[in-house]
């Protein structure tokens, strides 16, 4: 399933959380860039494209 997460600049990534809908993950990264401590620095909405799992031998890969 196709998800959003958000991303500041210059951060150790931290814990994301996953948004459903774009426009979700917009006011995320609305509310993140106000805050104090990260003026100044990007906000990244970052899509999924893709993921594997290993169910047995070879990779198993989906595309969304």
């Amino acid at each position: 399933m196709k998800f959003w997460i958000c991303y500041v600049e210059g951060s150790s990534g931290g814990q994301h959380v996953k948004h459903y809908s774009l426009y979700e993950a917009c006011k995320e990264a609305t509310r993140l860039a106000r805050q104090l401590g990260n003026r100044n620095k990007k906000v990244y909405v970052l899509e999924s494209h893709s993921c594997c799992e290993i169910l047995e031998t070879p990779v198993t890969w989906h595309k969304f």
